[in-house]
């Protein structure tokens, strides 16, 4: 394998929750669109291995996104077992993971969001972990429960979402330290509640 333990972790995240395989000898990772620094810093992390950044249009959205594909049959065969199938829905299988916080950074990169709560004298934020398969975010709960995060487990009945969430303050500080974010957007969110 071309990449260190931690890139290795941390983009193993990334693709269990954005990737899935490409052609016969590669991988792509979906990052979405207004993101290209994080779509570039997924290709340089990559780099080892033949990789590029392409745009796509979605024309029933009238949008656009950023796909990182990389193509090496050794790569794509370090990832793809670990995800069961491609779909929505995909069934996980970690490895012995020897940089943890690193796993959880991807998988938050990808599947995951920052959202400001108000309350009545007080903002605050909250971190939420997304998957379909509620197997998915129980694999990821003991994980968390080492690196002294206590997420609460929440499905939401309307559209069949699992969601790990945290939303009191000490526990967002606890993952701020914790767990080493890449993604420029999400990171500058959760670093601003070291100054509340």
């Amino acid at each position: 394998m071309k990449l260190d333990r931690k890139t290795y972790e941390y983009l193993l995240g990334v693709y269990l929750g954005d990737g899935n395989p490409y052609n016969k000898n590669g991988i792509r990772i979906t990052v979405g669109k207004s993101v290209k620094e994080y779509a570039e810093l997924i290709a340089k992390m990559l780099s080892p291995y033949d990789t590029r950044i392409v745009k796509e249009n979605d024309k029933r959205n009238n949008s656009y996104c950023y796909r990182v594909i990389s193509y090496d049959k050794e790569l794509k065969n370090i990832f793809v077992k670990y995800k069961s199938s491609y779909q929505s829905g995909s069934k996980w299988s970690l490895p012995e993971l020897k940089h943890p916080e690193e796993l959880i950074a991807g998988v938050f990169d990808s599947d995951g969001s920052t959202r400001k709560r108000s309350r009545a004298t007080t903002q605050s934020f909250e971190i939420v972990i997304y998957q379909k398969p509620k197997e998915n975010l129980e694999l990821l709960l003991p994980i968390m429960e080492d690196l002294f995060l206590y997420p609460t487990l929440r499905h939401d009945k309307s559209n069949g979402i699992n969601t790990l969430n945290i939303s009191h303050h000490t526990q967002v500080k606890i993952f701020n330290r914790q767990i080493p974010s890449k993604h420029p957007k999400k990171r500058k969110i959760i670093a601003q509640v070291e100054s509340v």
